[in-house]
């Protein structure tokens, strides 16, 4: 079964004392988990267990603005759940924010977003978050180890990180 995944702050996802436990705090959706560009929301394919989730925290994670290495959640979708909902997925590899090249074609949007589906998809995280379903966590070590793994495999240049942080650059290359 095919999956769509997006990196999300389980924290923003918390109801607070002054929400009711069905509310959504606007910063889940204002603050990146489902902040949009040009009505398109990026997600990647993968399938569900945590060897293809791991590609996914590749791609969102190598990119070049990523300045230190940290844990990572990765909320995932059937991709039917969406596309029998009426939600539009186009394939957008051009769009893909990853320096690991092979990993592009797993990149799509969901297109023609309105602030209704918007809320649709909230609601479909935050239940999600709240049941613990469908959530995995990489650590930071996990993802240490997924990075190390790609420039093993020469999937990814540690150079093209051009923000990250010398320490951060020093701490993976000791591992390999």
């Amino acid at each position: 079964m095919e999956y769509l995944a997006r990196k999300i702050d389980p924290g923003k996802w918390e109801t607070k004392s002054y929400l009711k436990p069905q509310h959504i705090r606007a910063d889940a959706i204002t603050g990146g988990c489902l902040r949009t560009d040009s009505d398109k929301l990026s997600l990647w394919r993968c399938a569900k267990g945590p060897e293809d989730v791991s590609e996914v925290v590749l791609a969102v994670s190598a990119n070049d603005r990523i300045r230190t290495v940290e844990g990572i959640y990765i909320v995932l979708f059937e991709a039917n759940e969406l596309t029998l909902e009426k939600f539009k997925i186009k394939d957008t590899p051009n769009h893909a924010q990853t320096v690991v090249s092979d990993l592009r074609d797993r990149h799509v949007d969901v297109v023609e977003l309105h602030m209704n589906k918007v809320v649709e998809l909230a609601h479909k995280v935050a239940d999600k978050v709240r049941h613990g379903t469908d959530l995995l966590f990489f650590t930071r070590a996990q993802v240490l180890k997924i990075f190390r793994g790609a420039i093993q495999d020469k999937r990814l240049n540690l150079k093209l990180l051009s923000s990250l942080k010398v320490g951060e650059k020093t701490e993976i290359e000791q591992g390999i």
